[in-house]
């Protein structure tokens, strides 16, 4: 029993020390953002606290040098009701994640954007883009395969829910970054060469909440 309670109490330093770092690096990441794009209200959709709602996954890589000037971060989380989303915020646009029908972004800019990903970085006049949701870690296993352009960078693909819902709360097209840079960009993505998008994803089946912000 005493075993018991010092490995009960050793777990859970662990998940407060988890959490904690968690909590800093969204701050770090969040001042980052702002320190290098000109906008200061792109996480105000993200929950405040962190551990209280079951991080899954964190990820950001905001950078402002030649090779790379672009930011992207997300967070999925679990929710026993995340329909209820759907009337926190007022949306520009929601609809069925479709990867052939959606304009969705996928943040690498390869050079060769239609070969490695088929459907993602091609404007789709009426639409506000979206991440590439195939990018996203949902915890229901990925696949992969060889870019003949790039045998050393494999293209990892992550299965989505079923019912997986987008609902973008803003986006603009233009350069909004502080610096002035010229970087490589798709033309397929037409108008939107530059710009942001931050919104959330639904599921009810998996019962998760993504949250996302995008930069490029």
């Amino acid at each position: 029993m005493e075993r018991n309670k010092k490995i009960l109490s050793l777990l859970l330093i662990l998940l407060v020390i988890s959490c904690n770092n968690l909590e800093k690096e969204k701050i770090f990441k969040k001042h980052y953002f702002e320190r290098v794009f000109q906008h200061d209200s792109l996480f105000n959709h993200f929950p405040e606290e962190i551990c209280n709602n079951h991080i899954s996954y964190f990820y950001a890589t905001p950078c402002a040098d030649y090779d790379c000037i672009r930011g992207f971060a997300y967070l999925l989380c679990k929710s026993p009701n995340p329909t209820n989303y759907r009337t926190t915020y007022d949306y520009l646009q929601s609809c069925m994640y479709k990867p052939s029908i959606c304009f969705s972004i996928e943040w690498l800019f390869a050079d060769d954007p239609v070969g490695r990903y088929p459907y993602a970085n091609r404007y789709i006049p009426g639409q506000l883009p979206v991440p590439r949701m195939e990018s996203f870690d949902f915890g229901l296993g990925y696949r992969e395969h060889e870019d003949p352009n790039y045998p050393e960078l494999p293209v990892r693909t992550y299965n989505l829910p079923e019912d997986l819902e987008v609902h973008v709360i803003e986006a603009d097209s233009g350069y909004f970054w502080k610096e002035k840079i010229e970087v490589f960009r798709p033309q397929e993505l037409g108008p939107w060469k530059h710009g942001f998008s931050r919104g959330v994803a639904l599921s009810e089946k998996e019962q998760m909440v993504g949250y996302w912000v995008m930069v490029w």
